[in-house]
């Protein structure tokens, strides 16, 4: 029947349709009509009565034997990660993180006897140590496993034994740290963790955060809550599985204030505010969370399987009310109303404001562009038909033919920019530079490479596409990915996986070729095929290429699968939808 109100205190939130909410106005209209008949003013209860930074819980608890690393090598892996993750995922207060840091040092008691705290600082390191550019990325890997191994085992036990906001704050970053892994289902399940524990404090509720008395707890709430949101929608996209939270829910809570953490007060009775003539660095965190608020609306109108329409063919019919046409024009009007301190003006221009707005403008270009191939992609599995051209399917709708090849000019635009954006700001010493972390750089390249594939077998749709260009972005792709094997096999599988799908498509496209008209030597040639490269990774990419299963030897280039694949779904050819 669900939780029953035991009168214990409890830090859970239970909606209108629960047996606790309704055992509450049972008791307040109990409360009522004993107060009247006493005298006595009613007892009043609130769902937001408890501070979200106390952490506290319902019996006491000790700090867990751990060991910490040398104090130069945690404070430098600390450094790392206020640096490069929380100006992009500021899901902890920093103020408050480093009272509890320093009091582990000084001996002094901590602030809270919550056990989490240790867990948090375990998962930090672990981040900061995939990120740090003080040792090999072999050994990177090590040491951030080694992180997150503590971190694991220490939260284990109090994970299932209450909810904590601390709680959601790791669980949010052990996300970001099993993106950088190949423990993608894990990566799934901690998001959909951090989700329903946040249900269960009632983040969703935006009187939850708005009752909070301090300044500090509003803030974070917020900041937490739209970290599930989006964490949400990119697990949803990378997997083409469905959304947890709705879009009404996720819009429910305001979004947080584009205040610094330093700015954020921790008393009831006054509030903070952003120095004048400075902009926030939460502005970034904002805008991304309005981004990807147009990522659902790509989901559920172009990738969804219960769409209205069963085919892009029913939708091309009906350009007039298309998701297309609203999504770009809202993706334009986002991108005029972003703050000066990230509007993007060149991948080479260093930002006035400094690096950090430089990085932060440079991974929202990323995130827009990213958005504008998964908007108009769906059009090139259009043309999975091979029996079926362009001109068949438009004979009587010029204007939807025009708008159809526009669409894929744009995508290819789009892939070029992405690709262009990351490999000229890739630091020649190995450093992240102005750029996302590279498990996403990875997943970009890949995603744009993969369209620039797809254009190879419909070069009469793309004539807008300056060929030379074309290639020079395809040879990017391939040089930045190479730049990325030494971090992960995934950026090798990656590598990989594209030369083998460009050479199919390819030697298909030659094949046709080669039915028409008598060959010569010309048509044999593709300046896109990169022999010499492709030479020397076959030898020594043998597993890799054993991997990727059927598709060495039953690949089909009409099947458009592959397209919205990434290239862990091609080990078992079992393609995913989005």
């Amino acid at each position: 029947m669900g939780k029953i109100d035991n009168g214990l205190p409890t830090h859970a939130i239970f909606g209108t349709s629960s047996v606790a909410n309704f055992m509450r106005q049972v008791q307040a209209t109990v409360d009522a009509k004993i107060s009247s008949i006493n005298g006595t003013p009613a007892p009043r209860h609130s769902i937001t009565s408890h501070s979200l930074s106390s952490f506290d819980s319902t019996e006491s608890r000790v700090y867990p034997e751990y060991v910490l690393p040398p104090r130069r090598t945690a404070d430098r892996l600390l450094d790392t990660y206020w640096t490069k993750v929380h100006n992009l995922y500021p899901f902890i207060h920093r103020q408050s993180f480093i009272r509890s840091y320093q009091r582990l040092w000084t001996g002094d008691q901590p602030e809270s006897d919550s056990p989490t705290f240790p867990c948090l600082l375990n998962i930090v390191f672990a981040l900061a140590s995939q990120l740090s550019e003080d040792s090999s990325p072999a050994k990177r890997e090590a040491l951030s496993n080694e992180y997150y191994k503590i971190a694991k085992r220490t939260l284990q036990p109090v994970l299932l034994d209450g909810s904590s906001f601390e709680t959601i704050q790791i669980l949010l970053l052990m996300a970001q740290y099993l993106q950088s892994t190949n423990s993608r289902d894990r990566c799934w399940i901690v998001v959909g963790l951090a989700i329903r524990l946040a249900q269960s404090l009632g983040l969703h509720f935006p009187e939850t955060s708005a009752n909070l008395p301090r300044q500090v707890d509003r803030e974070m709430a917020r900041r937490v809550w739209h970290g599930c949101v989006m964490m949400d929608r990119i697990l949803s996209m990378t997997f083409g599985r469905p959304l947890t939270i709705s879009r009404a829910i996720a819009s429910a809570v305001p979004l947080p204030a584009p205040i610094d953490d330093e700015y954020l007060l921790e008393s009831a009775e006054t509030f903070g505010e952003q120095r004048a003539g400075m902009p926030s660095q939460i502005e970034f965190f904002i805008q991304t969370v309005k981004l990807y608020g147009m990522l659902d609306d790509i989901l559920l109108s172009l990738y969804s399987p219960n769409s209205d329409s069963a085919t892009l063919y029913g939708k091309l019919q009906c350009w007039d009310n298309n998701s297309i046409f609203r999504v770009e024009a809202g993706l334009s009007r986002w991108k005029k109303e972003i703050p000066s301190c990230l509007q993007f003006n060149g991948q080479n221009e260093v930002s006035k404001l400094g690096s950090v707005f430089h990085r932060q403008s440079n991974v929202l270009q990323a995130r827009y562009l990213h958005l504008r191939i998964l908007l108009f992609r769906p059009v090139f599995t259009f043309f999975q038909d091979r029996d079926t051209t362009w001109a068949e399917l438009f004979s009587d709708a010029f204007l939807q033919y025009s708008v159809a090849q526009q669409c894929v000019v744009q995508c290819i635009k789009a892939a070029q920019q992405l690709v262009e954006l990351i490999h000229s700001n890739l630091q020649q010493d190995g450093s992240m530079g102005p750029l996302p972390a590279w498990w996403y750089n990875v997943f970009y390249i890949y995603t744009a490479a993969t369209v620039m594939t797809a254009t190879r077998l419909y070069p009469s749709v793309a004539t807008d596409i300056d060929e030379s260009l074309l290639t020079q972005s395809w040879n990017c792709a391939l040089e930045t990915l190479r730049a990325y094997q030494e971090y992960s096999r995934s950026a090798k599988r990656c590598l990989v996986t594209l030369e083998v799908l460009h050479e199919k498509v390819v030697g298909g496209i030659q094949a046709q070729n080669e039915e028409a008209t008598e060959p010569t030597k010309s048509s044999r040639l593709d300046p896109w095929l990169d022999v010499n490269s492709t030479q020397q990774l076959r030898p020594n990419d043998a597993p890799e290429i054993q991997d990727l299963g059927d598709l060495g030897t039953t690949f089909d280039i009409m099947d458009m699968a592959w397209l919205d694949s990434t290239p862990f779904d091609l080990e078992s050819y079992s393609w995913n939808t989005y």
